[in-house]
């Protein structure tokens, strides 16, 4: 039995092409490796690049933002330290949330796991590799150091499926529809624009009124601006098909969706009517190898 979760895709009307600023945000799409010396520090400590690495010689982090669509996460980070009454103290954050405290207890680089880390929002957050205990007695020889090589995020995917299905748009120059989601609905256009730029830029006072300018354009909304302002955490290219599954969903949690258009020369159209759709929790005594699909049927609008 074939399952879908049926939409009509909205109409293709006032197409235009955007600009917009650019985001530095790396997504993450399975695993992810990031080298330390291409992230940026931030403190007051001394510090510096070396191959391989960077050193923290005086406290401080090394930061990068990272687009998360996972609810659950592995982290492997390696390091080393140099100990001076005591070894050094790694602080792993995202955003706001401290994640481990790690005692970096090797002068030669070693690997430190923090597996199953639940709880990390969608969204874009700021990763923080932080040394918060530096000790200096004056000399090399009395002076304690952090050494960060790399860090790797492995996505924890869940099991839940839904596939979702939709009307051919017949414009000529159709090129591709690309499926938005996340697990919050739209928002207020002047709520979400608020939130990103206290957020991402506090100090550009420009910042409500570049967006709203690029986001509200003779009143339609562009879905760029609902995907990083209002709540869509993942955007799927699905190319010119009418029909796509989304994997990896977690069960029990509810998920909003809503499709676009795009042209020959990546013009993409407003979105489609939001749908949502509950992940259902895998069924007892399904068998070897059984993935539940939650039924849901819409056929039009």
């Amino acid at each position: 039995m074939k399952y879908l979760l049926f939409f009509i895709l909205a109409s293709i009307l006032g197409i235009y092409l955007v600009t917009r600023p650019a985001m530095a945000a790396i997504p993450l799409e399975g695993s992810l490796t990031i080298d330390a010396e291409n992230m940026t520090f931030v403190g007051t400590g001394t510090n510096r690049a070396t191959p391989g690495g960077w050193n923290l010689l005086g406290e401080g982090a090394m930061v990068e933002d990272v687009i998360f669509k996972a609810d659950k996460h592995d982290f492997e980070i390696i390091a080393k330290g140099e100990n001076y009454e005591g070894w050094p103290n790694l602080e792993l954050k995202i955003g706001s949330v401290v994640v481990a405290n790690i005692t970096v207890d090797s002068a030669t680089w070693k690997t430190f796991s923090i597996d199953n880390v639940v709880g990390i929002a969608p969204g874009t957050h700021q990763l923080s590799m932080a040394f918060t205990n530096d000790n200096y007695g004056g000399t090399s020889e009395t002076d304690r150091n952090l050494q960060i090589d790399k860090i790797q995020i492995s996505e924890i995917l869940g099991v839940g499926k839904v596939t979702l299905a939709w009307d051919a748009n017949v414009e000529p120059d159709l090129a591709g529809y690309k499926i938005y989601y996340g697990s919050k609905t739209r928002a207020e256009i002047t709520d979400g624009i608020t939130k990103w730029c206290t957020a991402h830029e506090p100090n550009n006072e420009k910042c409500i009124e570049e967006w709203e300018a690029i986001c509200d354009q003779d009143g339609t909304v562009d879905p760029a601006c609902h995907s990083m302002l209002f709540g869509y955490d993942v955007i799927v290219d699905c190319k010119n098909v009418t029909e796509f599954t989304i994997v990896g969903l977690e069960e029990g949690r509810k998920y909003y969706f809503a499709a676009t258009a795009y042209d020959e020369d990546d013009n993409e159209s407003a979105f489609s009517k939001e749908l949502s759709h509950s992940v259902a929790y895998q069924l007892p005594g399904g068998g070897h190898g059984f993935t539940y699909k939650d039924v849901v049927k819409w056929l039009q609008w």
